[in-house]
């Protein structure tokens, strides 16, 4: 399969690129060739493989694809992905309101998504835009590759230029029209493609947004851009090929053609077919002594054929990085280190997948930032969040030993050598660390307000004692 590498173009001034008609059709010309690779991915994903184009006989498809997606997905955002901060920090203020503003528009979610997207085609986009309300909030929407795309210059360190969403459509004439709406630093810009070759033209005015960059996020899931699944194609067709072949020989056992020697059931078609309705009638072959009767079969080595699906999917789990959790011995009494070198794989891959999709989260906070604090849409805005300790947090999902974890935790909160807010972040149990803290924020002062009303009355008794006693 043919790669799908970063769109770049090689301009004379990244700063101040004039987006013209030839720079517009370069870019789609490239983002179009990639749409096979993107369909297929797509289609495997959703169970729609090679098999399916088997003209007869059995088609049987045992998606390792989407399990594959489905595991790492489900292994690193099952447990919401939260945010930390410097919270003493300079423009801890603006980020804690880029972080609330996310957590209001159900970034779990989207985070999944974009991981998904991630995985699948190797590649996710999220587009900033402004909301419809008075402060134009900012506000995000995750895409696929097949719906949008980011150009870079064709320097050594590439930067965004542009960024583009593609919608497409039929024509009245049943001809395929695409509008394209392209984001740069300052602007929006709205273009409009007679077909896939042109020509291209601007159909309304542009306007201006105030994010001071390229406001479409690209998440790479690898260095190469490649999915999840992508080196497994290979073994998931041989897989469902073999699946397929072996029903087709059961079925064919079942209707095997019966052999008659020494023998007739007629000499006219006439008489073969009452001698076939008697046989299926009432199931009796009477046969002279030289004559004999067999079915005509393929030979079937389930154990071959058996021990060949295994190998198969033993290599599709290997090469994808997921566990088998079918296997009997991926978890019988395994402890929680034997389960984590279990997981050695995908935690790679989730390692390195992470380190990605924080790169990308470090742009889309920029991108909130400045929608929210860059009233003027200046690209020399300078922001006063340090985004070097604003980062992500993965709590993956992994099967946990809670005493286990709440010993250690405890041995780790006794030697001061990290904070209680890192535990709490750590913690399988807590969900949403800062929902946590404000739970026992409350709680002491709960406790505090029961203390204080209960010296109070501890008070006013003696205070009513000691004025008995005068009297």
């Amino acid at each position: 399969m043919e790669r799908a590498p970063m769109i770049r173009i090689q301009v004379p001034d990244e700063q101040n690129i004039d987006i013209t008609e030839p720079v517009i059709k370069k870019a789609f010309d490239i983002w179009y060739s990639y749409q096979p690779r993107y369909r297929k991915l797509k289609d495997y994903y959703l169970g729609d493989q090679e098999i399916s184009m088997k003209k007869d006989g059995a088609k049987i498809t045992t998606n390792m694809c989407r399990y594959t997606v489905d595991s790492i997905v489900g292994y690193m955002a099952g447990n919401p992905i939260t945010y930390s901060f410097d919270e003493e920090g300079e423009g801890s203020s603006d980020a804690e309101q880029v972080i609330d503003l996310l957590k209001k528009q159900n970034s779990p979610q989207t985070d999944k998504d974009v991981l998904t997207y991630m995985s699948i085609y190797g590649r996710a986009l999220r587009l900033v835009y402004h909301d419809d309300d008075d402060a134009l909030t900012p506000k995000s929407t995750v895409l696929s590759p097949l719906q949008a795309f980011v150009v870079y210059t064709g320097t050594v360190e590439p930067e965004s230029i542009f960024g583009v969403t593609v919608y497409g459509q039929l024509n009245t004439e049943g001809k395929e029209e695409f509008y394209l709406t392209v984001y740069t630093k300052y602007e929006v810009q709205y273009w409009y493609g007679k077909g896939k070759e042109g020509p291209w033209s601007t159909y309304k005015e542009s306007q201006p947004h105030k994010f001071g960059r390229v406001p479409l996020v690209e998440y790479k899931n690898s260095m190469e851009y490649m999915g999840d699944f992508e080196q497994i194609i290979s073994l998931q067709d041989a897989y469902n090929a073999l699946m397929s072949d072996r029903q087709d020989d059961k079925d064919s056992f079942a209707n095997a053609m019966l052999m008659l020697q020494g023998v007739v059931l007629g000499t006219d078609p006439d008489e073969i077919k009452k001698g076939k309705k008697f046989l299926k009638e009432n199931q009796i072959l009477q046969l002279d002594e030289d004559a004999h009767a067999e079915y005509l079969t393929k030979t079937m080595n389930e154990g071959d054929v058996q021990t060949y699906a295994n190998a198969l999917m033993n290599d599709m789990h290997k090469i994808a990085k997921v566990p088998n959790m079918a296997d009997e011995n991926f978890a019988n009494n395994a402890s929680g280190v034997a389960m984590l070198y279990k997981l050695y794989g995908t935690e790679m891959l989730a390692g390195d997948k992470a380190v990605n999709f924080a790169k990308g989260e470090t742009y889309l906070f920029k991108c909130y930032d400045a929608g929210l604090h860059n009233g003027l849409g200046s690209v020399d805005y300078q922001s006063r969040i340090d985004y070097s300790v604003m980062k992500p947090v993965f709590r993956y999902n992994v099967p946990t030993d809670i005493s286990y974890e709440a010993q250690s935790l405890a041995t780790y909160a006794g030697t001061g050598i990290v904070s209680k807010r890192t535990l709490m972040e750590v913690a399988s149990i807590v969900q949403d660390p800062d929902l946590e803290e404000q739970r026992l924020a409350d709680e002491y002062d709960q406790s505090l307000q029961r203390e204080k009303t209960m010296y109070r009355d501890e008070f006013i008794i003696m205070k009513e004692d000691e004025e008995d006693e005068e009297e």
